[in-house]
């Protein structure tokens, strides 16, 4: 009991030593790394409020030409992000079905091991083809958002303010 009692001052004037210099820091004076981080955020807001001007100048009515364009890729984007949900939707509903005729047969089986063995393996199919079709599912969504920026940065008169005002909206697919 006396070792740990004097271990433990001894722990404490340790910490004291290390600990009242540092808080003193922070107490008193502003450290170097608080006043590099409040200089950086002062140099993202001049940076923002640049852009922001450049992107009022940059504003300037579209003509009919780039926003059928625009219109023809958000059209390509949505058919082939559709197309592939369908694909992905009728691959699970078969999935289900295999798997409820696999349970069901496997339970009408009267061993206990090859029921056990029957039930595993249709798990395990409809486990791999439902991954497998979630796996087509991300990369065909990919390809179609790919595909939107290009063509979108292939319209006239794009700038990126623009583009980023579309494809922010990525994330939203990303729950298919």
């Amino acid at each position: 009991m006396k070792k740990f009692m004097s271990f433990m001052i001894a722990l404490a004037i340790g910490l004291s030593t290390v600990a009242v210099p540092v808080f003193a820091e922070y107490g008193t004076n502003k450290s170097k790394s608080y006043e590099k981080a409040e200089e950086k955020k002062d140099e993202k807001k001049e940076d923002k409020s640049k852009s922001e001007k450049s992107d009022k100048n940059e504003k300037l009515p579209l003509s009919a030409e780039t926003l059928a364009c625009v219109q023809t890729a958000v059209d390509t984007r949505d058919t082939a992000i559709i197309t592939a949900f369908d694909a992905y939707s009728a691959s699970v509903k078969t999935a289900l079905e295999t798997r409820k005729t696999a349970l069901k047969a496997a339970w009408a089986l009267t061993t206990s091991k090859e029921r056990k063995d029957a039930i595993k393996k249709a798990w395990k199919e409809y486990t791999s083809t439902t991954k497998t079709a979630k796996n087509t599912l991300k990369t065909s969504r990919k390809a179609a958002w790919t595909k939107f920026k290009e063509d979108f940065k292939a319209c006239k008169d794009i700038t990126s303010a623009e583009l980023n005002s579309d494809t922010t909206s990525e994330g939203a697919d990303i729950q298919l």
